[in-house]
């Protein structure tokens, strides 16, 4: 699984993640309970004046309710699905009363887990 943000991350607005599913294996595959977590943050404008703290992002999980069967040897993405960006993920650089110019560039790297069965 990987995720692609739709815009830049700004403080303060959510931004949708476009979740790819892939099934590499020779049968269909049923995606249930995907859980995205932040592996980490890093940071290249970071500077003594500017920081840009990783407990300043959060993320929003896709809908539990969400399921994507997927045929073998295929790649399928939330937007694909046409599933509604209310039920995608999101990622938010939180806004706060400090400048967070350090963020600029910021890149965060996502870890993911997820059930599947044969349907």
């Amino acid at each position: 699984m990987t995720a692609t943000a739709s815009v830049a991350l700004q403080p303060g607005l959510p931004v949708p993640l476009d979740v790819s599913f892939t099934n590499l294996g020779s049968r269909a595959v049923r995606v249930t309970h995907v859980a995205i977590s932040i592996a980490s943050v890093t940071t290249p404008n970071v500077t003594r004046n500017y920081g840009c703290p990783a407990s300043g992002f959060v993320l929003t999980q896709i809908d539990p309710s969400f399921v994507v069967e997927l045929p073998n040897l295929s790649t399928q993405t939330l937007s694909s699905t046409n599933t509604s960006t209310a039920l995608w993920p999101t990622l938010e650089l939180v806004a706060l009363n400090t400048n967070q110019d350090g963020c600029k560039g910021a890149t965060v790297d996502l870890t993911y887990t997820a059930q599947g069965n044969n349907p």
